[in-house]
């Protein structure tokens, strides 16, 4: 665990079991899940598309898909700098919305 409280990478954990089987400690599971932190939640990959792939099915901007994304208006999820998966039906529905 990092000194804020916060887990540290996933990629650490094979590494942190690996220490524990050389040392032959037995940990509990509460302090594993203290190194690895919460879990990440599921995200279904038929809802979710790139923002490329959102403009193309819309036939809008990547930039207005990204305005929609960053603004909250669609449902999506930022992945790295600046990089967005955007739920697809959210954003059919707000463009429907917005030509009513």
């Amino acid at each position: 665990m990092r000194e804020n409280g916060a887990g540290v990478a996933v990629w650490a954990l094979p590494v942190y079991k690996a220490l524990q089987e050389a040392s032959g400690a037995d940990l509990d599971r509460a302090a594993v899940a203290s190194v690895i932190g919460p879990r990440l939640a599921k995200v279904e990959s038929t809802n979710w598309v790139g923002v490329m792939d959102a403009a193309t099915r819309t036939g809008r901007s990547e930039r207005q898909v990204r305005r929609l994304a960053s603004s909250g208006r669609v449902i999506a999820k930022r992945i790295g700098h600046r990089s967005w998966l955007v739920d697809i039906d959210s954003l059919e529905n707000v463009l429907r919305n917005q030509a009513a």
